[in-house]
């Protein structure tokens, strides 16, 4: 972000604060989550929109296998999510590297969610014992890997983020939109929102979202299904995530077929719009 864009951003955010609806919770939550968003934007490695990528079929996979991996070591859903964006963000910035998705995708996704726990977690999984899971697992999309090329692979994927790795999740970013459009934070609609948040990381249209683009549309979607959708919180998502109308509806959508897609089998075509850069 430019200096001039983080001027205006923070003008913004100070004409917003002004808002005379805010209660003393939302000010507060206002000021804590743009921060977040601008920290987040400022640390985000500069990833192209499209370069090599990985098929669908295999794109979800592989975050199945994250997930996977996650449960059995008991970690966070939202350690899992931000072990999706890291190892998004590596096959972007380091696509023809042996350690990428094209060659050994399973070691890349098995350290970055290594990496995601030891910034989320008490305690993260062990090269050790990581690899010994990874042996003793009868899946065949877990080959097994040595220490030593485990410790190699997580050394140049860190590298290659230029270890910019303690990255935002959506899921304090859906907190924070929960309190500012009013929203009982243990409520249906909360609950709904983190459900499909979490099942929007195995989507390949939407693995280049950010978190304040993939908390936004969780949100819009789970209103939908609980039926407290309105037009202002369309409006005011927009503006706290900083993304277009259009696109967040986009992005709904993709969400909204992906989930008919795993229940039923069936779903239609991708949007075009998730995989370009934001207007």
């Amino acid at each position: 972000m430019s200096a001039e864009a983080f001027v205006q951003r923070r003008a913004t955010i100070s004409a917003s604060l002004t808002a005379a609806s805010l209660t003393d919770v939302q000010r507060r939550a206002l000021i804590q989550l743009q921060a977040l968003l601008l920290r987040d934007e400022r640390l985000a490695p500069a990833c192209q929109a499209v370069v090599v990528d990985l098929e669908p079929l295999k794109w979800e996979m592989l975050i199945e296998f994250i997930t996977e991996l996650a449960h059995e070591f008991k970690l966070q859903s939202h350690t899992a999510g931000a072990a999706c964006t890291l190892f998004y963000r590596f096959t972007q910035l380091a696509p023809e590297s042996r350690w990428c998705a094209v060659e050994k995708p399973e070691l890349a996704a098995a350290v970055c969610l290594r990496i995601a726990a030891k910034f989320h977690e008490v305690a993260y999984p062990h090269a050790h014992e990581l690899c010994a899971s990874l042996h003793e697992s009868p899946s065949s999309r877990r080959p097994p890997f040595g220490v030593a090329e485990l410790k190699e692979a997580e050394l140049f994927i860190l590298d290659t983020l230029e270890w910019k790795v303690n990255i935002l999740t959506p899921h304090p970013v859906l907190g924070f939109l929960l309190t500012l459009v009013d929203e009982d934070p243990s409520g249906p609609t909360a609950k709904r929102a983190a459900a499909l948040l979490d099942m929007s990381y195995h989507s390949y249209w939407m693995r280049a979202a950010t978190p304040a683009a993939l908390a936004g549309s969780s949100l819009l979607l789970a209103c939908h299904h609980v039926g407290t959708h309105s037009d202002a919180h369309a409006s005011l998502i927009s503006s706290l995530c900083g993304v277009p109308e259009a696109r967040l509806a986009e992005m709904e959508w993709a969400l909204e077929d992906f989930c008919r897609k795993v229940c039923t089998g069936q779903g239609g075509p991708a949007p075009a719009l998730i995989d370009s850069p934001p207007p």
